[in-house]
């Protein structure tokens, strides 16, 4: 296994940890109170994910250059952009595959320029995202 998919599995894996935890958190009843989000972490680590998509990130990454502790930027985050950092950063990606094939480029420089492993682990995240694979939607997008 590459250094960026090992990377990036943990990414996910830490995404669904900290889910976990969350809706654990809820069935125990454990309330919270007011919680101060720290939106200037958020957007450092928002950032840093659009100047880095080609490269490996993670969770430690993102806590690294936002100054904040990753579970606690984790939940900033999802409060403050409606999803985690790993999805962001997954659609984000996902959005520059779309660009890519637009401009006529194959799927496996897409998927590699993107910051996707392969083309096949690429293929699964926007079939999952966008219900169709990449090559059904761009037929569909040269249609209109």
């Amino acid at each position: 296994m590459n250094d960026l998919q090992t990377a990036h599995e943990q990414f996910e894996e830490e995404d669904i940890v900290f889910e976990l935890a969350s809706v654990l958190s809820a069935v125990a009843g454990h309330k919270r109170g007011r919680v101060a989000y720290d939106y200037n972490a958020a957007e450092k680590a928002r950032e840093y994910i659009h100047y880095s998509l080609d490269s490996q990130i993670t969770l430690d990454d993102l806590a690294l250059v936002s100054g904040r502790e990753k579970w606690s930027l984790s939940r900033d985050f999802r409060a403050l952009y409606g999803t985690s950092p790993y999805r962001y950063l997954t659609m984000r990606r996902l959005s520059f595959v779309k660009h890519y094939l637009i401009q006529g480029y194959s799927l496996s420089y897409a998927s590699v320029s993107a910051g996707f492993n392969d083309q096949s682990h690429m293929t699964n995240h926007f079939k999952k995202a966008f219900g169709l694979t990449p090559t059904q939607w761009l037929s569909r997008f040269k249609k209109n």
